[in-house]
């Protein structure tokens, strides 16, 4: 019996120790998601770009389009971005669930993304550049809640 048979046929074993396993150490999925959050900054923007646009009216939800796969004609549930860079954040592709999926999973794949965007020109939402007040003042609260070292950290990358 390879690993693949084993998981599918013990399932339930598998969902109780990983629910024991996250008791007795509370801690590791804690580090898991600091570890994604340092290592995809760019990914964790443009997805909060994408979620304020939708927010503010700028982007119609993904739900208001169907999917683009040509196989497939469901309502769309999930923005796939195409491309990280920040000026592509918001140009994303509505896709539902299981073709975003599949389309991570290397399934299939978009010829072209750039045809298939919702939008193809990033808008402005809306952020004023930091005035050097509101820059000291984020300062202050670095230093305060992080201290000197990790300051100068945060301060070069504003």
């Amino acid at each position: 019996m390879n690993t693949k048979e084993w998981r599918s046929k013990n399932r339930q074993k598998l969902v109780e120790y990983e629910r024991t396993a996250r008791e007795r150490n509370p801690d590791v999925g804690r580090r898991k998601v600091e570890k994604y959050r340092k290592n995809n900054r760019q990914k964790i923007a443009a997805k909060r770009a994408v979620g304020q646009a939708v927010k503010i009216g700028r982007l119609k939800p993904p739900n208001a389009f169907t999917c683009v796969n040509p196989e497939c004609s469901k309502q769309a549930q999930h923005y796939h971005h195409w491309s990280y860079e920040k000026e592509h954040w918001l140009n994303v592709i509505p896709l539902c669930k299981s073709c975003h999926h599949s389309l991570h999973g290397g399934a299939w794949e978009l010829v072209d993304p750039k045809q298939y965007a919702v939008i193809s020109n990033p808008v402005d939402l809306g952020r004023k550049p930091l005035t050097e007040e509101h820059k000291r003042k984020l300062r202050d609260k670095a230093l305060e809640r992080y201290g000197k070292k990790r300051l100068e950290n945060y301060a070069d990358n504003l």
